[in-house]
């Protein structure tokens, strides 16, 4: 996938070939091109290229970071390791004509997850597109 397709994914927002598209697998469409991006730059063959194209690269960002600090940024990444991945969930509901997720009880659980004070657990089965949970790595929380 190239760019232009990357960012017409990430970024549509209505689907006439799947209504039961909305913003919140946007929100999941967009994270998969981010992790897709972050994994693209640290990966060894832009690492070895780093030096001489970087500069290429960060002519499209806003950033005041240069091409040396960026791959640092990558190297902590790849060092790091496991990732953890933590959605906050809840039951899908339409209020004022509005999709919107009612918060879960879950949700405490997950947020002692991610602060590492318990093990990170998936989504359990059954708790469907919006189910509260964490993974590890570069697994993905959505159901499809």
């Amino acid at each position: 996938m190239d760019g232009r397709r990357a960012l017409v994914y990430s970024r549509i927002r209505e689907n006439r070939l799947d209504p039961s598209d909305n913003d919140i697998t946007r929100g999941e469409r967009q994270q998969q091109v981010t992790q897709a991006i972050a994994n693209k730059l640290v990966s060894v063959g832009t690492f070895l290229h780093m030096p001489f194209s970087g500069s290429d690269l960060l002519k499209p960002l806003a950033t005041d970071l240069s091409a040396n600090q960026l791959l640092q940024l990558g190297w902590v990444k790849f060092r790091a390791g496991t990732t953890i991945r933590c959605r906050l969930g809840g039951d899908l509901a339409n209020i004022g004509g509005a999709s919107v997720i009612v918060p879960s009880e879950e949700n405490r659980n997950v947020i002692a997850m991610f602060l590492d004070e318990s093990a990170p657990q998936p989504p359990r089965p059954g708790t469907g597109t919006f189910g509260p949970g964490c993974v590890t790595g570069d697994r993905s929380l959505g159901s499809r």
